[in-house]
């Protein structure tokens, strides 16, 4: 018996063109299956999350919060002293372990996700005191950087307002839909 001959008993086939066929199926379904592991390791690099929902800004959000306890918090958010991010990469300079430390772009985006929390927005208003790492008070903020932050504040309110309303929307439509198919 050859090889073929024994391939072919062992798929339950009787002649050769069922073989060959049988070998075309499991080659376009070897062939189908990659394809589509491809198009989804794709997918997902086309289409990037925003950088703050990255883990890397997750993690260094983290750091930042466990490092400068006085400094960072998730929720009774302070301005920030201006240039602070030389006083964090002077930290990461001199610290011991070096391994488990984010990286600097990802402290410059944790930073930014950090200072457009609508927490953080509300806090800087005029004359209000900006703090250092230690959370010692440095300077004050200043007419146009309040100015500036109540802007940003407002777009990002106005953005999310239309979400809601859009999502509200939507909810109604679909409920809608339902009652009509209904009758």
């Amino acid at each position: 018996m050859t090889d073929d001959q024994t391939k072919r008993k062992t798929l339950g086939l009787r002649s050769v063109p069922d073989y060959i066929k049988k070998l075309q199926e499991l080659k376009t379904t070897a062939h189908a299956t990659e394809k589509t592991q491809n198009e989804e390791t794709t997918s997902k690099q086309d289409v990037e999350q925003p950088y703050y929902k990255r883990e890397s800004v997750q993690k260094a959000l983290t750091w930042l919060y466990e490092t400068f306890p006085k400094c960072f918090a998730p929720r009774a958010q302070k301005p920030l002293k201006i240039s602070i991010t030389n006083d964090i990469f002077d930290h990461l300079l001199n610290a011991v372990d070096q391994e488990n430390l984010p990286s600097k772009s990802s402290i410059r985006k944790a930073l930014t996700t950090y200072t457009h929390n609508r927490f953080y927005l509300k806090e800087c208003v005029l004359d209000a005191n900006r703090i250092d790492l230690d959370g010692e008070p440095t300077t004050v903020v200043t007419a146009e950087e309040a100015k500036y932050a109540k802007d940003i504040f407002d777009r990002y309110s106005a953005v999310f307002k239309e979400k809601k309303k859009a999502k509200h929307r939507e909810k109604r439509q679909e409920k809608f839909n339902r009652h009509s198919l209904n009758r």
